[in-house]
């Protein structure tokens, strides 16, 4: 969907390809000089690095090549789901994709000799090694491969995801590996990237932006090579094919060439082009094979811009460990979230994995002796040995000041006494995790600028600082006048970039809510989709909404999390345009909201009424439920699990106090349990089962 969202400032220096790549145009140059136009100060930085580029190269003919340092650069990897686009991402995926860039840039590949004649002797390599991180920034062990839950638009320049999630930009090379780059529902771009810059480097937004399903292994060997582009992008490289035939990629052994796709287009612009080069479109069809030597030598250039340089000197390459040998300690998460109780209590327990080492003993660690500690205030840590190379880490007690601001970290430190042979056998020996606690929960209510959509104005965003931006720029979605309606018709849709609404039935129709509906786990959640196929508040077959001031429900995940909230929407009496008028969310995860409710004391009253408990918590097979409320009326339950699916109900006549419910044959995890009354408002209350 072209939207003036996906289109802001878009700097992107990049290759964006799919199957069918002959038909992708990048846009570099238009996206540069946009960039230029508002920020002149970077058209000068590029300009002035492009002089200081050809001095460089001229200084390369007076020096030999053994005088050139070998250049290694330590890369973290950030996934966004291990399944993208039916592919696996795991950490071997990655070790795959990034030998084979190492091969590629080494001419190490299996074609390298098989260029064209017309072509061999310029053919190239660069002695550079792009390595995974073995210490991550708060010095903790790391393995280079960072999994974070799905999450799409890394590939829009401004996506707040990238420089939250990011690693020190002038100590790691970051690549965000993800399904969809610009949170558009497209999965078949395959790849962007951004020149060195400063101001991008010191935003902590300099990266390689990848699609999961066209890494080594999960396609093709040579359209794989596509990730290589992408890293020739981030070393200065521009593409072959660079204005056509009358434009330039700054490199002078390069013929000038049009956009391309075939292996079998050898000439263009009136003379023979590199077809196979790793910067042009053709290889991807499956002739990737080689870099020119003015090119290797635009990026040997390169590693001396200010936002690459500091990558490759030794100082950095011991702070990230990416040259150690022998054994490390790494774990299975690298966040850890406070409870829903909101109490500063951790449940979760990481694990630790021993490689190449083994622990000296089993059982629980002692403190000062087998491990040392840091944590929050108020907590502590257990860790009990499981084996030769595993280990559980229990976080205790509760951190004394939990709010969002108070968010900190907890490590563990190794002590030879733990490690078989003692810690030397343990180059890397902390472990750490960041601790994300929540503010006390409430509804948040806005009243926002009211925002409209019509045939003249299409496009309204939407946009809150709590709510993640799932479009991948500021937007969580906004407001859609589509003319392009499968319907054939125009509709006023609603993007929420697949998150879910209440809608009727399993259809995209979003349901019109009276003030003071439940909105919870329990509600009818149907997932948008991609364009064209957005939730519809109006369309020509769904009218209900005409001249009707309503509510609708809508849905949110954060750090794998859901939340719910209500929009208030006017649509006009003829369907013609449709207004946002205010809004509201609960910040308790999978908490409730009623519409209209805009502070959580309505709520709080409203359920009060009940005054329901549920016990044990966690539970076995079988709960009780007790509410000195029940007064001999029939009171149904329902179980929903955290899809919003019911997975049990049952109805209890002449209930006096309590309820039991036995043989509850669930699978382990968090359930929602809606107990109503025919005189009383509902209540969800929120239980695990073991």
């Amino acid at each position: 969907m072209n939207r003036s969202l996906l289109l802001s400032i878009t700097i992107i220096v990049c290759a964006i390809f799919n199957l069918n790549a002959q038909d992708i145009n990048c846009n570099t140059k238009e996206a540069m000089e946009s960039l230029f136009e508002i920020h002149p100060e970077a058209k000068t930085n590029y300009e002035n690095f492009n002089q200081y580029t050809k001095s460089f190269i001229d200084s390369l003919q007076q020096r030999s090549e053994s005088a050139l340092p070998t250049y290694i650069i330590p890369v973290v990897f950030h996934v966004y789901g291990t399944n993208q686009n039916g592919a696996i991402v795991d950490y071997n995926t990655i070790v795959n994709s990034l030998n084979q860039v190492n091969e590629e840039f080494a001419g190490l590949n299996p074609d390298f000799n098989t260029v064209d004649p017309n072509f061999q002797s310029l053919r190239a390599t660069m002695d550079i090694e792009f390595k995974l991180a073995k210490i991550d920034p708060n010095g903790n062990c790391t393995d280079g491969v960072i999994f974070h839950p799905e999450a799409s638009g890394h590939g829009n320049y401004g996506s707040p995801v990238v420089a939250n999630d990011s690693w020190d930009n002038y100590k790691y090379m970051n690549v965000y590996i993800t399904a969809d780059l610009y949170g558009d529902g497209s999965t078949t771009n395959s790849g962007v990237a951004w020149y060195p810059d400063t101001t991008m480097s010191d935003a902590g937004i300099a990266r390689v932006v990848y699609n999961g399903q066209y890494l080594t292994g999960n396609t093709s060997q040579e359209f794989a090579s596509v990730l290589t582009h992408e890293f020739g992008h981030w070393l200065n490289l521009i593409h072959t094919h660079e204005g056509g035939c009358s434009g330039t990629d700054e490199v002078t052994d390069t013929p000038q060439e049009n956009v391309g796709g075939d292996c079998s287009e050898t000439s263009d612009c009136g003379a023979l082009i590199n077809y196979e080069n790793y910067m042009g479109y053709n290889g991807a069809a499956g002739c990737y094979k080689m870099f020119t030597q003015g090119q290797v030598n635009r990026m040997l250039a390169a590693m001396n811009h200010p936002a690459r340089q500091p990558l490759w000197q030794p100082a950095n390459i011991s702070a990230t460990g990416v040259n150690n040998t022998g054994g490390s300690a790494l774990t299975n998460v690298t966040e850890l979230l406070e409870d829903i109780a909101n109490n500063g209590t951790v449940s979760d327990s990481p694990s630790i994995t021993l490689n190449n080492a083994n622990f000296a003993l089993t059982g629980t660690l002692t403190e000062g002796v087998h491990f040392n500690s840091t944590s929050p205030a108020g907590m502590g840590v257990t860790v009990n040995v499981l084996n030769s190379t595993q280990a559980t880490v229990t976080v205790t007690s509760n951190a004394t000041n939990h709010n969002e601001a108070n968010s900190s970290t907890l490590s563990v430190e190794l002590l030879g006494p733990a490690i078989s042979g003692g810690i030397s056998n343990l180059p890397c020996n902390i472990i750490g995790w960041d601790i994300l606690f929540s503010d006390p929960y409430q509804i948040i209510y806005v009243d926002n600028p009211d925002l409209t959509v019509n045939a003249g104005n299409v496009w309204e965003p939407f946009t809150d600082s709590f709510i993640p931006s799932l479009g991948g720029g500021t937007n969580y979605g906004g407001l859609f006048y589509n003319t392009g309606h499968p319907s054939g018709s125009p509709a006023l849709q609603f993007e929420t970039y697949t998150e879910a609404m209440v809608c009727n039935g399993s259809s995209l129709n979003i349901s019109k809510l009276p003030e003071n509906t439940l909105i919870s786990t329990a509600s009818n959640w149907v997932s948008g989709q991609a364009y064209p196929n957005l939730h519809d508040i109006r369309s020509i077959n769904y009218t209900t909404w005409d001249g009707e001031t309503l509510f609708a429900g809508f849905r949110f995940t954060k750090n794998g999390r859901q939340f719910h909230g209500w929009f208030r929407f006017q649509v006009a009496a003829n369907g013609a345009s449709y207004t946002l008028l205010d809004y509201a969310y609960s910040t308790e995860p999978y908490g409730d909201i009623y519409t209209g409710q805009q502070v959580l004391s309505t709520q709080d009253n409203a359920n009060q009424s009940l005054n329901v408990t549920v016990s044990p918590n966690p539970f076995t097979d079988s709960i009780t439920i007790n509410s000195t409320a029940f007064n001999n009326e029939e009171i149904t339950i329902s179980v929903f699990n955290t899809l919003g699916q019911q997975v049990i109900s049952k109805s209890f006549e002449n209930v006096n106090q309590s309820i039991e419910i036995t043989n509850l044959k669930l699978k382990s995890g968090m359930y929602f349990i809606k107990i109503g009354t025919a005189s009383k408002q509902a209540i969800i209350k929120r239980v695990v089962k073991k």
